[in-house]
């Protein structure tokens, strides 16, 4: 008899969660991804129109409608990153984890787009998209060390030598 309570106490002990290999909650890394996608949602939208702002024969109702959009995507882009910044200690446990363990635990795609291209024109996918390592790794490195936003553009587009883009203080 006693061989079995032993037996069943090794089970019930090999069940019970292991408090030094603490798992990140998935509700929390859900809501840091979401929080990640809306980050990059809004820069790239602000790209968009400062894009569309470059032509030169915009009549002046649609180039005054499009800077509203612009200032406001900005707007936006800048109160994430912040956000993110002032949560720190609720973004990094998931962001050094995903650091630690090589990938990132959630059921999205791998790649994310990162900059804003026109979808209908061919364009390069690996220039213009980041892992979502890689963003962690952006987030953590300029949002929230550096006080910055996002880089303008990819490692993998610096390095073949296109624009560099620059980098903006978050604090104004």
């Amino acid at each position: 008899m006693k061989v079995y309570q032993k037996l069943l106490l090794v089970f019930v002990f090999l069940y019970l969660p292991n408090p030094t290999t603490a798992q990140t909650d998935p509700d929390k890394i859900k809501k840091v991804e979401n929080d990640f996608n809306f980050l990059l949602y809004f820069k790239r939208e602000y790209e968009r129109y400062d894009a569309a702002l470059k032509y030169p024969n915009i009549p002046k109702t649609r180039r005054d409608s499009l800077q509203v959009k612009k200032d406001s995507c900005y707007n936006k882009y800048v109160q994430k990153a912040k956000s993110i910044r002032e949560n720190a200690d609720f973004y990094l446990p998931v962001i050094n984890e995903a650091i630690k363990n090589g990938r990132v635990e959630s059921d999205q795609p791998e790649r994310v787009l990162y900059n804003h291209v026109n979808t209908l024109l061919p364009f390069d996918g690996e220039l213009n998209s980041v892992s979502r390592l890689e963003l962690h790794k952006l987030v953590k490195q300029y949002i929230i060390e550096a006080d910055t936003l996002l880089p303008a553009k990819t490692e993998a587009y610096r390095k073949v030598g296109h624009d560099v883009g620059s980098y903006k203080l978050i604090r104004e």
